[in-house]
């Protein structure tokens, strides 16, 4: 993948709550491209051949635990401050990064099942299935938004967390330095939302 894993390191002028969510980043992203370097893809291998289903079972299943380990990396919603810009720039970058090596794992994949046609395609999509049941998830997703202000979809539950802090209120560095505004405040009583 062109460009390399972006850095992992902490930078040094940042207040200590964000040196702890760098340091989480890090600790995480190590995890996800350590998982990437562990996964093979049974090169040569026919996924319609019984005896190389084990290969392709357990690559079904490392891919989802790869799945697993990759989401939410990147933070719903950003802070303010300087070192939260930087934080999720960071981690935007590396989702950008993963999404590259995602991308070329697929293409791997694609290459070794070219050969088979339609019945090494139909094994690999039972391979999956069979991963996906055996694993179960939690389907959630999460989004950042204004009030249901172009939100076009329906849902089951919304929690949220709306601004009840009256404006110019003192805060802890760790919120302040992280939190958006328009997230804290709502007017001089803090009850404007």
């Amino acid at each position: 993948v062109s460009g390399g894993a972006p850095p992992l390191d902490v930078p040094a002028d940042v207040s200590p709550e964000a040196k702890k969510r760098f340091e989480q980043l890090a600790t995480k992203m190590r995890g996800v491209y350590a998982r990437f370097d562990q996964i093979d893809v049974p090169q040569g291998c026919d996924v319609a051949d019984k005896s190389c289903d084990a290969r392709w079972r357990k690559l079904a299943d490392d891919l989802l635990e790869l799945e697993d380990n990759s989401r939410y990396i990147i933070p719903v919603c950003k802070g303010s401050s300087e070192s939260a810009k930087r934080f999720g720039e960071r981690a935007q970058q590396h989702a950008e990064y993963v999404a590259q090596l995602k991308k070329k794992l697929d293409e791997e994949i694609t290459s070794a099942l070219a050969g088979g046609g339609s019945s090494a395609k139909k094994r690999w999509q039972e391979h999956q299935n069979e991963a996906s049941r055996a694993r179960p998830r939690v389907c959630l997703s999460f989004a950042c938004g204004d009030w249901g202000e172009g939100v076009g979809e329906r849902f089951d539950l919304i929690l949220c967390n709306p601004p009840y802090v009256e404006a110019g209120a003192p805060l802890a560095a760790e919120v302040s330095d992280w939190e958006p505004a328009g997230a804290l405040f709502a007017g001089a009583d803090g009850l404007d939302s």
